[in-house]
C-alpha cells in the first residue's frame, strides 16, 4: 500500500506544482504589458523547470505545499467532518487498521497499478527520445547533403554575429521552410532562396539565428521529453503557447535587422508550404508553421496587435486561482 500513496503523492504533487505556477504566470502576463516576448517565453518555461527539479522540490515539501491533497487544508478537514467513519478509520491505530480494512487482496491490485504506471512511462519516455534520436540523426544526414550558403550577407551587424557566434548557413533543396538546427546550424532552402529578396533573407537568417542564440531547438526537445515522462500532466496548450512567443520573440529580433521584410518572407514561405501537409515531429526551429498563429505574427510585426489584446478574466481568474490553491493549504 506504501507504493500506492507514494504514487498518488508523486501524481498529485507534480500535477498541482505544474498547474499553480502556471496559473501564477498566466495570470501575470495576462494582465502585465509585457512587451519583451523573449521573457515571457522564459516565464513559460519556470513550471517545467520546477518538475525537472522535483527531487529538490519535495526535499523542500515545496511540491506538497502547492498540493491541496497533501495538507492538511480545507479540502481535508470538510472530509473528515462531513465522513464521521473516515474520521474513524483516521484515529484508528495501525493495527487495528489492518483488521478493519482487507489490505491482503488490495495489495496485488495495487502492485499491478503501479507496475503499469512505470511501464508506461518508460514507454511513453523511451519512444519520445527513440523518436528523437532518428530525427537527429535524419537531420544530421540533411546537414551533410548540403551545400555551403555563398551569397553575400550585407547587413555588418549580422555579418558580425554569424561569425562571433560561428553559426554556419547551409543551402538545401530537400526542405521548403528555413529552420534552425542544433547550436550553429541555419537551413535555408533553395526554393525559398528563389523567392525572396536578398532583405527579406535576410530577415529570415536573422530570425534563425535568434533561435539559435536563445536555444530554441534544444528547449524544444526538452519539451518534447517533458511531455513524454510527465504524460498525466495536460501541458500541450501550455507549450504550444511557449513555442509561439519564441517565434515572436525571433520575429522581434529579425525586425532589428531588416525592420518589416520578415513579414514579406513569411507569406512568400508560406505560399511555398500550402501544399505540405505534413507535420512529422522536428527537432529544430522553422519559420512558417500551419495554424492561424502566422497571421497574428504578421499584425504584430506590422504594429496591427503589438501585445495580444485579452480578455480582463483571462487574467484575473489565473491569478487569482493559483493563490487559491496555495490558501487551500493553509486555512
Amino acid at each position: 500500500m506504501s507504493s500506492l500513496f507514494f504514487l498518488i503523492a508523486w501524481l498529485s504533487n507534480t500535477f498541482f506544482l505544474f498547474g499553480t505556477l502556471a496559473l501564477l504566470i498566466q495570470g501575470a502576463l495576462a494582465l502585465l504589458p509585457v512587451k519583451n516576448y523573449r521573457l515571457r517565453a522564459f516565464a513559460r518555461l519556470i513550471p517545467g523547470i520546477a518538475l525537472l527539479l522535483m527531487p529538490l522540490l519535495s526535499k523542500l515539501k515545496i511540491g506538497q505545499f502547492l498540493n491541496p491533497l497533501s495538507c492538511e487544508g480545507w479540502l481535508q478537514k470538510a472530509l473528515i467532518y462531513w465522513l464521521p467513519t473516515l474520521k474513524s478509520y483516521i484515529t484508528l491505530p495501525k493495527e487495528l487498521l489492518r483488521e478493519q480494512l482487507p489490505l491482503e487482496p488490495v495489495a496485488s491490485i495495487v502492485s499491478v497499478l503501479v507496475s503499469l504506471f512505470v511501464v508506461t512511462t518508460a514507454v511513453l519516455f523511451l519512444g519520445k527520445l527513440f523518436q528523437i534520436i532518428l530525427a537527429l540523426a535524419s537531420m544530421r544526414k540533411l546537414v551533410r547533403k548540403s551545400k555551403e550558403f555563398s551569397q553575400v550577407i550585407d547587413n555588418p551587424e549580422l555579418v558580425y554575429k554569424l561569425k562571433a557566434y560561428k553559426v554556419r548557413i547551409l543551402l538545401s533543396d530537400a526542405i521548403v521552410i528555413p529552420m534552425a538546427i542544433g547550436s550553429r546550424t541555419i537551413l535555408i532552402s533553395k526554393r525559398a532562396l528563389d523567392v525572396l529578396t536578398s532583405d527579406e533573407l535576410e530577415a529570415v537568417i536573422a530570425h534563425e539565428l535568434a533561435h539559435l542564440l536563445a536555444k530554441d531547438p534544444w528547449v524544444h526537445l526538452f519539451h518534447e521529453l517533458l511531455r513524454a515522462f510527465f504524460w498525466w500532466i495536460p501541458m500541450k496548450r501550455w507549450l504550444k503557447k511557449t513555442e509561439e512567443e519564441q517565434e515572436i520573440a525571433c520575429d522581434q529580433a529579425a525586425e532589428m535587422y531588416q525592420e518589416e521584410k520578415i513579414a514579406a518572407a513569411l507569406i512568400k514561405i508560406a505560399r511555398l508550404t500550402e501544399k505540405e501537409e505534413r507535420e512529422d515531429f522536428t527537432p529544430f526551429c522553422a519559420l512558417v508553421k500551419k495554424s492561424s498563429f502566422l497571421m497574428l505574427r504578421l499584425e504584430m510585426i506590422l504594429g496591427v496587435n503589438r501585445i495580444q489584446e485579452s480578455k480582463f478574466w483571462r487574467g484575473v481568474v489565473p491569478l487569482l486561482a493559483g493563490p487559491l490553491v496555495l490558501l487551500s493549504c493553509t486555512i
